[in-house]
């Protein structure tokens, strides 16, 4: 028997620093963590992207079948569609989403909607993609550094399955031994509500991750970089992006990518390891 091909988004959680399952589980045992950024960098709603070194998502290759995520995808789509969330109030884009390839999705998702950010990504198959995560940095009381992030968790994850959760900082570095890390903040606000952006992340802890939620408004569901959107919207009143239309059902595409955020003029990058 041939042995299974890795599947695409198995392999892009992987190079997110997730277990194959999909799951962020915690590291086994206690261990030193070296690679990281110092936490002492560290201030209240700050963001942090997380990237194995070289990491990519590389699409099925032309010729080969639809993978089992591709599939379960459209079909997740078009029951979406069908059922006239909130989501998707737009008619125009709701007919684009229905005829768009899995690989346009994993290219406006992970690489970001933008002709620059297409460009800055790898060539496979005529496709530019890369992985993207992005979480929200929150500070305890007694100083201790912790990650606040919308995680996809499951085999077919993508389709939802995971949760608004929290880690210490050295739990979340813990699971991405070879990762590198950007490090950004939001300019022109003071720490006060620099607070007030980890304390509403905060506040939507255990709801589920959806990717299909294109209202960055609505809390009832996240997918990362939406988590990261309506918590600066919500406590400084600012579009990260400059757009402050929250519904992103209404235009094409309408996700907000973790990439998109870290190139955004708002955010201050304050450390970068590579392009990303």
């Amino acid at each position: 028997m041939p042995t299974e091909r890795p599947s695409l988004w198995r392999r892009l959680l992987s190079g997110l620093g997730f277990g194959a399952g999909g799951a962020a589980s915690a590291p086994a045992e206690p261990r030193s963590v070296t690679g990281g950024l110092d936490p002492a960098s560290f201030e209240p709603g700050d963001f942090l992207w997380p990237k194995r070194k070289g990491a990519i998502v590389v699409r099925a290759l032309p010729g080969e079948p639809a993978s089992a995520e591709a599939r379960q995808w459209e079909a997740e789509r078009d029951r979406r569609l069908g059922s006239h969330t909130r989501s998707m109030q737009n008619p125009e884009v709701a007919e684009r989403l229905r005829s768009m390839r899995y690989e346009e999705f994993e290219r406006y998702y992970f690489e970001g909607a933008t002709e620059s950010a297409v460009t800055r990504g790898i060539d496979i198959g005529g496709v530019k993609v890369s992985a993207g995560h992005v979480g929200i940095i929150e500070i305890a009381p007694d100083g201790a550094p912790y990650v606040i992030e919308a995680v996809p968790t499951g085999s077919l994850a993508i389709l939802g399955g995971g949760t608004v959760q929290r880690s210490p900082y050295p739990d979340w570095l813990a699971r991405r031994p070879d990762n590198q890390f950007w490090h950004g903040r939001l300019r022109g606000v003071d720490g006060a509500i620099r607070v007030r952006i980890s304390e509403e992340a905060a506040r939507h802890l255990g709801k589920p991750y959806d990717i299909f939620n294109f209202d960055l408004d609505d809390d009832t569901a996240f997918y990362c970089s939406k988590l990261a959107w309506m918590s600066v919207w919500r406590a400084a009143a600012i579009a990260v992006d400059d757009d402050p239309n929250p519904k992103r059902g209404g235009r094409f595409p309408p996700w907000f990518s973790p990439k998109q955020l870290l190139h955004a003029p708002r955010i201050l990058v304050l450390s970068k390891p590579a392009d990303y």
